[in-house]
């Protein structure tokens, strides 16, 4: 994620530390302040409070302002207790009073190591500026073909792998797992999760995410941006992309208007929208599926190889090779709201694009911090903005369908309804929408 101070749509203007130390230190200091803001809701849930702490939320109130209503709510000195780190089952509460060893960590499970991984999974970076095919692009930015066809690439091998049995973690199964999914992203967000853990399962590279009990964690993740990102692999070379929701950075969360946990339950439902949608969008978007690793629930993206498309030279061979399905990622991320995709979230090789992290998706139309380059350069040119017939005919079956081919219950309910919305007016105005006019009435 790129958000230079002072662009629209980041009004805060915060930014990354600028060294690795100052880094560390910050997210440790983030990584506390999400411990103790789950503690809180534990014992507010536990007090009947739950209903003045979620007001609380919906306003944005900052941790610190959380921590004080809660001290002057009652909550005992344990639930300020630090835990450092994610305990097995997820982050928990210290069990002792603060006086009782406070400065004890919650222990991790040990790392395993296992051999590097093909892919590379995005993170940082912005992109420059953007140009449309058609006549005399220009260059550093995205080039856009008119009519979008194109098959595209496919999303992986065929392994063979066993369906999970009834009732383990990915079946759907709930008691204690509904639990956990409480704990770490929200009662709320439970449902969701359950809805999507439910539906996953249905090709070759979602059963191999699902198999945590074959995987290990390989060699770090460069250039992950600020999320917690581990590479998981298994024996026979696959890899994935674990984020887990106890690890998601909330400060940049809350400046793209998430208000709770919700990056890997989007990354979960771009993954299944898109599988709806059609094979081409399912070939552009790497499967997803939300599974538990060492305590943790969150999202894991299957590895696909490429690159991400950082320089001029990446832009221009995306042009003149994948341009068909520039067009189509411009039309899926302006449907879904994708707020940023930059360079570094797209993956490109010889075989065609992929779009990985959809942890931004489906937003709330509060605006933009990168917004899609896709979208910026379809949009702006007037023959390939126009939407096709094929496109026309994919708006017009999510908005007959009711549940809005499955999204629906998946995310918010008020973001589910932008996605109608952003899909009616490409419907009524029967182009790609830029983000200056993405949010017309």
């Amino acid at each position: 994620m790129c958000r230079a101070q002072g662009e629209a749509g980041c009004p805060h203007g915060r930014r990354c530390p600028p060294n690795a130390t100052a880094r560390d230190a910050a997210l440790k200091r983030r990584r506390e302040n999400r411990a103790i803001g789950q503690q809180i809701a534990r014992w507010a849930k536990a007090e009947g409070k739950a209903d003045e702490l979620a007001e609380l939320k919906k306003q944005r109130k900052p941790i610190n302002e959380i921590k004080d209503w809660a001290g002057q709510a009652g909550a005992p000195e344990s639930v300020f207790a630090q835990a450092v780190g994610p305990a097995k089952k997820g982050w928990e509460a210290a069990k002792t009073e603060l006086r009782n060893d406070p400065k004890a960590p919650a222990r991790r499970a040990p790392a395993r190591g296992g051999a590097p991984a093909a892919a590379a999974a995005g993170g940082g970076g912005g992109a420059g500026g953007v140009g449309v095919a058609g006549g005399g692009g220009a260059g550093g930015g995205v080039a856009v073909a008119g009519a979008g066809g194109g098959a595209g690439a496919g999303a992986g091998r065929d392994h063979r792998t066993p369906t999970p049995a009834p009732g383990s973690a990915s079946t759907g199964a709930r008691g204690s797992e509904w639990s956990e999914w409480e704990d770490q992203c929200g009662e709320e967000e439970a449902a969701r999760v359950a809805l999507l853990v439910k539906r996953q399962g249905r090709t070759a590279e979602e059963r191999q995410l699902m198999r945590m009990d074959s995987a290990r964690e390989g060699a770090p993740v460069a250039g992950k941006g600020v999320n917690d990102i581990k590479r998981l692999v298994w024996d026979d070379g696959a890899c994935g992309y674990f984020k887990p929701y106890d690890e998601l950075d909330m400060d940049i969360a809350e400046s793209y208007g998430h208000d709770g946990r919700l990056q890997p339950t989007h990354e979960a439902a771009a993954s299944q929208f898109a599988q709806a949608l059609g094979p081409k969008y399912a070939a552009l978007v790497p499967p997803v599926a939300l599974v538990k690793y060492e305590g943790q629930w969150g999202s894991i993206s299957y590895g696909v190889p490429g690159g991400p498309m950082r320089t001029e030279a990446n832009v221009m061979q995306m042009a003149a090779h994948h341009s068909d399905q520039a067009s189509d990622l411009a039309f899926f991320d302006c449907l879904i709201g994708q707020v940023d995709r930059h360079g570094s979230n797209v993956l490109m090789d010889r075989r065609g694009l992929s779009a990985i992290d959809n942890g931004f998706a489906f937003t709330d139309g509060v605006g933009g911090v990168n917004a899609s380059m896709f979208v910026a350069a379809r949009s702006q040119h007037p023959q390939a903005r126009a939407t096709t017939r094929e496109e026309k005919a994919i708006l017009a079956r999510f908005l007959d369908s009711e549940d809005g081919l499955g999204l629906r219950g998946t995310i918010e309910d008020g973001r589910f309804h932008e996605v109608r919305r952003r899909a009616r007016l490409m419907q009524s105005k029967g182009r790609i929408l830029s983000l200056s006019n993405l949010y017309e009435r």
